[in-house]
């Protein structure tokens, strides 16, 4: 999170939290407890009441006015919806915020804060329970998996003339080099097979290195 002291109270900056929330004890007011609830990163509820309506000098484009949730929380927050209205870039780097259209810069400072992240939906919902026990489809594998699970095969459709070629064996240390390659490509996206009939054939050689040690490579393709 990062700190914003131009104001009359330190506002912490995070684009984690969905809304832009301010303390209920900010304000010398009877507030009545409002029925929308907001979550907080470890799943606990933010009870809220009602929203205010301030206005933040921060040095940017004039006065920025915005609905903030009151909200039973310790600080000040500046969420993503108020960075999304006026359109406000946070430079890490820098420790800034940042007006594209001015290019004027908010300074702040980054620290440490227990004040949750807040959300608007809750964290332990069944779609989030469902996503949690198949992490495996929002997550890229870095490395290619060892073990099938399934039993889907991977075929290339040919048409038009057809294409010989003699069978011939890979040498086994050749043919291990080979394959930990392609399906490090392939999983990676770097690569992908061909549907040409004129797709050239593997060529493997064997490369000498200053230091006189032996190195297997792939030849080229011509595609």
């Amino acid at each position: 999170m990062y700190k914003i002291g131009l104001l009359k109270h330190n506002f912490w900056l995070t684009q984690v939290s969905d809304v832009s929330c301010y303390p209920k004890s900010y304000l010398n007011e009877v507030l009545k407890l409002q029925g929308t609830t907001l979550f907080a990163a470890n799943g606990s509820h933010i009870k809220t009441f009602g929203s205010k309506l301030l206005s933040l000098d921060l040095g940017l484009q004039g006065k920025l006015q915005w609905p903030f949730v009151i909200a039973d929380i310790t600080k000040p927050i500046i969420g993503a919806d108020f960075l999304q209205q006026f359109g406000l870039l946070v430079d890490l780097k820098k420790r800034c915020l940042l007006d594209p259209i001015t290019n004027l810069k908010c300074m702040g400072r980054a620290d440490f804060s227990e004040i949750p992240n807040v959300k608007t939906i809750s964290g332990n919902s069944e779609y989030h329970e469902l996503l949690n026990r198949y992490k495996g489809i929002t997550k890229l594998n870095s490395t290619f998996p060892k073990a099938i699970k399934h039993n889907t095969l991977h075929f290339i459709p040919t048409s038009g003339p057809p294409v010989t070629a003699r069978a011939r064996r890979l040498h086994p240390a050749q043919l291990k080099v080979a394959k930990q390659e392609f399906e490090y490509m392939l999983d990676k996206g770097i690569c992908r097979p061909s549907r040409s009939n004129w797709k050239a054939h593997f060529i493997w050689s064997l490369k000498v290195k200053q230091t006189g040690d032996l190195q297997e490579i792939i030849g080229r393709l011509t595609e």
